[in-house]
């Protein structure tokens, strides 16, 4: 994450491509990068505030800036956008305007601290790794329900990713 490119590598562990970030080198460079299904990858680039969409070969294809530093970002099959990290989680169309959000002050009994791994359910409801946050993992609505939490005495180290494995369909991941 620090070194400012992504690096595609097979199942030998052999680098197949490497993809230059705009961003500089760093440890805030990027976060969680995934490959689409177009090819594309979808890059939460912390420290310049954006999330940032790149053809295969490399080029900038898309380019949302942000309020809150990002550290996951997910395509929806609608083509929108779920963007989360510090405090703020967002759903983008393809114009780049919010039409869905949430903010850690929304949810005060989860103690959020960063949004961090997340995974859109099938049912679009939205699971939650309350990356440091007093409420470990969650999965909230699109109105903002609290539907699962894990219990508040659940003691994690500071975790970023989660997956949820037991639910039926096709998560985006």
């Amino acid at each position: 994450a620090s070194q400012g490119k992504l690096l595609v590598v097979n199942p030998e562990a052999k680098i197949i491509k490497t993809i230059p970030l705009l961003s500089p080198p760093g440890h805030s460079c990027l976060r969680i990068a995934r490959q689409i299904s177009n090819g594309h990858f979808l890059v939460a680039e912390e420290s310049a505030h954006k999330a940032r969409e790149y053809s295969g070969e490399g080029k900038l294809v898309r380019e949302i800036g942000l309020t809150f530093a990002p550290f996951s970002v997910v395509r929806l099959e609608n083509g929108n956008t779920v963007i989360c990290g510090q405090q703020s989680m967002v759903e983008m169309d393809r114009a780049d305007k919010i039409i869905w959000s949430v903010e850690g002050k929304d949810l005060p009994e989860l103690g959020i601290r960063w949004f961090a791994g997340i995974q859109v359910l099938p049912n679009g409801n939205i699971f939650v790794c309350n990356a440091g946050g007093r409420v470990p993992f969650f999965e909230i609505s699109r109105g903002k329900q609290i539907t699962w939490q894990s219990p508040s005495t659940t003691i994690i180290p500071l975790g970023h990713g989660i997956q949820r494995l037991d639910i039926d369909g096709e998560p985006r991941r």
